[in-house]
């Protein structure tokens, strides 16, 4: 009995459990649709429809690269939307895919005209993969391959704007979008944030117009006023070129120099009084301990003035001039310029570092000629150059370690328009404007320079490859001077340098070899040179000569009538000189011939000169092929060009020469002395060894 009881109890128990679920239910029930509403307040879906990533932009905020607007639809799953979108969408298949999901999502579509409550249109910039000269340099790509020159500079601050665009619906439980809730969208704070640079995007493109006939090189333009960058192109870029070096910013890339510090010698010895516009520096074979430098057509003038030699970038008397000026004092002048990868003691460099023996960059190149043009026209403080709009450093004018005088008589020898292609075929380039510029030509034609100057620009080209490979007809003035003459030709004419006056003084020179003019120089000429010169060099060619009456000879009082003797001033070079100088200037006199009564070796000026073996070289016989030792080539001159010349080592005669005097020796190992003679008794001799 107590245990149907206990049944009965626990059955109604059970049914009571029921009765309130089931209550509890009808009560959901009930309330569903307010559940529903207050789940739907809560729930959340945001849909993510893209990053606009900062750009780079010139000074007047006009970007530096194509830049386009991507349409992107954040789609609600309706009918509606459907039909709106499916004329529209560029992946058909893809877009019934996520519409059958029956949550929101994002497509491209090639519209923004669309016009349906359920699909929200986003016009988003982002940078464009067309295409574009030089985009890798001044903003293009991550694509897998990172990023180069400007765009490196600012990566993380391009990638750090705020500029993710997004649109959030509210949802039921099971994402579907509530009808009548209206969506949150959330513009990037800064979509079209970025950088701006000092670059004029006129500028910009006329310099990659120029550029794009090349296969490689880079170019980059500068204000003189502000050091601003205006154009920096850091090489030829092809999107279908994938050779080695395609996307190498050059601009900042150490290379071989070439002949372009050349006028920074010229100006710096205009400077120091060890050099003035038109003095004679000799031009003929030369040899040093470890170093033979030769002209570009391996001819030599005798003696050239030294602003021509700036203007024919003439090797061999370069190196004279650098021999005379000093390695260490030019080595101190370039580093102050600018020239920070010139970094080595100047052993290291020797005489060759004015052909070419240091590294260079465009930056630091154009830089220097771009501060030298900033003092030129008179500014106290120069701004560095830079492309950043708050970069650069003032320096002050007096930090500029060359006056303006110095540099406006250099500005003038490096501005004729008329230039021989690295001493081999002249070549004229036809300009509105004056430009003060310069060439250069590495050793074995691996880089080809141009820099150029003007009271307003600075304008820097460098042709070339980034594998180090030469090419036999690639020079300074015949692939980077076209460039640099075609970019100065579409920027602003502007007016020539005003000249320093006050920074200039007049000096008397002789005519003939452009030092300062003795009592006994005949003609002579006023120039300008640097007020701060030290004093210079009085000419040392012109000499007081004996003559007969005739004037055919000369003559001494022991052989002919002191009465009868005409002192003549003569412009007499040394005997190497002279001999190649006279090929070139056909109105030059000689000295006449002695007196036949008057001994050779009692003349004034002894008229032969050994030109190699120089005293106190050290000679290594070249060897054949097979390994037999050959002959050494020994040469001299004579102003007499009639003369005969008897050679001599040690004391074994060697042989006789006439007219080209050139003898092959083969001299055993140790110490000789060389000795020639003329037939008239005159000698020279020079001491010499072989190993």
């Amino acid at each position: 009995m107590q245990q149907l009881k206990n049944r009965l109890a626990f059955l109604r128990l059970l049914l009571v459990l029921l009765f309130c679920t089931a209550a509890v239910y009808l009560a959901w029930l009930v309330q569903k649709p307010e559940l529903i509403q207050t789940a739907a307040r809560q729930g959340t879906y945001t849909c993510t429809a893209g990053t606009a990533r900062g750009t780079i932009y010139d000074r007047n905020g006009v970007p530096l690269v194509n830049t386009k607007t991507a349409c992107i639809a954040v789609v609600s799953p309706t009918p509606a939307a459907a039909e709106a979108l499916l004329s529209h969408v560029t992946d058909t298949a893809a877009f019934y895919e996520k519409l059958a999901q029956g949550m929101p999502f994002t497509c491209t579509v090639d519209t923004a005209d669309i016009d349906c409550p359920d699909v929200t249109i986003l016009q988003i910039p982002q940078r464009s993969t067309s295409p574009q000269l030089a985009q890798h340099v001044i903003g293009y790509t991550r694509e897998g391959s990172g990023v180069a020159g400007l765009e490196s500079a600012y990566d993380a601050i391009l990638h750090s704007v705020d500029s993710q665009w997004s649109v959030t619906f509210s949802v039921d439980g099971t994402g579907t979008p509530l009808a009548g809730e209206p969506k949150q969208i959330r513009y990037g704070a800064n979509p079209t944030a970025g950088i701006m640079t000092t670059l004029d995007s006129r500028i910009q493109r006329i310099c990659e117009s120029a550029g794009s006939g090349l296969e490689k090189g880079c170019i980059v333009v500068m204000d003189v006023e502000s050091g601003e960058v205006l154009a920096y192109v850091g090489n030829v870029y092809d999107p279908a070129d994938r050779t080695e070096g395609t996307s190498v910013d050059v601009i900042p890339a150490p290379r071989s120099s070439g002949s372009v510090l050349k006028p920074l010698l010229y100006a710096a010895m205009l400077d120091n009084g060890t050099a003035l516009p038109a003095m004679l520096f000799p031009d003929v074979p030369t040899y040093y301990r470890d170093f033979t430098p030769h002209n570009y057509n391996r001819t030599f003038d005798g003696a050239v003035p030294a602003d021509r030699v700036v203007e024919r970038s003439l090797n061999v008397p370069s190196v004279r001039m650098l021999d005379k000026y000093g390695k260490e004092n030019f080595l101190a002048l370039v580093r102050a310029l600018g020239f920070g990868t010139i970094d080595r003691s100047a052993a290291h460099y020797g005489l060759s570092l004015i052909l070419g023996g240091a590294e260079i960059s465009l930056w630091d190149l154009t830089s220097a000629y771009m501060k030298l043009a900033a003092k030129l026209n008179g500014r106290q403080t120069i701004r560095t150059p830079h492309y950043d709009p708050g970069g650069g450093t003032a320096v002050d004018a007096g930090d500029i370690p060359l006056s303006r005088g110095a540099i406006w008589l250099m500005a003038n020898s490096i501005s004729h328009v008329a230039r021989p292609e690295e001493e081999g075929e002249w070549q004229y380039f036809s300009s509105s404007k004056k430009i003060g510029w310069k060439t250069g030509t590495s050793y074995g034609n691996r880089d080809a320079w141009a820099v150029g100057m003007t009271p307003d620009y600075a304008v820097g080209v460098w042709v070339g490859n980034c594998t180090g490979e030469g090419r036999p007809l690639m020079t300074g003035v015949g692939y980077a001077a076209p460039v640099l003459f075609e970019v100065f030709g579409l920027l602003p004419k502007g007016e020539w340098f005003a000249e320093p006056v006050g920074d200039l003084e007049p000096a008397v020179v002789c005519r003939q070899s452009g030092y300062l003019a003795s009592h006994i120089c005949p003609d002579r000429d006023t120039v300008m040179i640097p007020r701060a010169a030290a004093l210079g060099e009085v000419c040392p060619y012109h000499r007081i000569v004996n003559l007969s009456a005739d004037l055919k000879y000369r003559v001494t009082a022991d052989c002919y009538d002191p009465a009868r003797i005409v002192r003549m001033p003569m412009f007499i070079l040394p005997p190497a000189q002279e001999w190649y100088y006279r090929r070139q200037h056909p109105d030059y006199r000689p000295l006449p011939p002695l007196h036949p009564g008057l001994p050779g070796n009692q003349a004034e000026n002894n008229p032969i000169d050994i030109i190699y073996p120089q005293p106190g070289r050290v000679l290594v016989a070249p060897r054949s092929l097979e390994g037999e030792q050959q002959s050494l080539v020994f040469t001299a001159v004579h102003r007499d060009r009639n003369a005969v010349l008897f050679w001599h080592i040690d004391d074994d005669y060697v042989g006789s020469t006439s007219f080209e005097h050139k003898v092959s020796v083969r001299p055993a190992p140790g110490k000789h002395r060389l000795t020639v003679i003329d037939e008239h008794g005159a000698s020279q001799s020079v001491v010499f060894s072989c190993r």
